[in-house]
């Protein structure tokens, strides 16, 4: 299932976590970022009135064959986006926004690099912008440090990547 995507970051800052008074916003950048989001395409389908809605909603076939659907399609965008030319500029220009919006409010926004090449692909581009980058990704790479045969860090890396962020916001 496709998580937020670095718009989707920006929109819920806005309209969520803008409403607190945080010194610092940390936003860790993941390898999915640049994906189809939860709210995009075809999954607005479970959520509409019509008969493609009620046949997902109340047919558990229509239903695995929807979300079968769903992973190949996000599987294959994920493959493409890390080809895209213009996937560096996209992501530059929501990182942008929700710089702004975090200076606005007084806090200064921190960028967590969990993975995705974004410090190979923007690295310069956001050293120029000023912005404050940890790079992690080493430690997602142990697979030491993930859940086997899933991907997400396990409690080791967790506190790996916790340790590490709290000596960088304490320098």
């Amino acid at each position: 299932v496709p998580g937020l995507n670095v718009e989707e970051v920006v929109e819920q800052y806005e309209h969520f976590a803008s409403r607190w008074s945080p010194d610092v916003v940390l936003y860790l950048v993941v390898d999915n970022d640049l994906d189809r989001g939860l709210c995009g395409g075809a999954v607005r389908l479970l959520a509409g009135d019509g008969w493609g809605a009620a046949l997902v909603r109340w047919s558990s076939a229509a239903r695995l064959m929807y979300l079968l659907s769903v992973r190949s399609s996000v599987e294959a965008e994920g493959r493409r986006l890390a080809l895209d030319p213009g996937a560096p500029d996209r992501f530059m220009a929501a990182v942008g926004r929700l710089e702004s919006l975090v200076r606005a409010k007084g806090a200064q926004l921190g960028i967590v690099i969990l993975g995705w090449p974004t410090t190979a692909v923007v690295g310069d581009r956001m050293s120029s912008a000023k912005l404050s980058v940890l790079d992690v990704s080493g430690i997602l790479a142990d697979p030491g440090h993930r859940i086997p045969d899933e991907g997400h860090l396990n409690a080791a890396g967790s506190r790996r990547v916790a340790e590490a962020i709290g000596q960088w916001i304490g320098k």
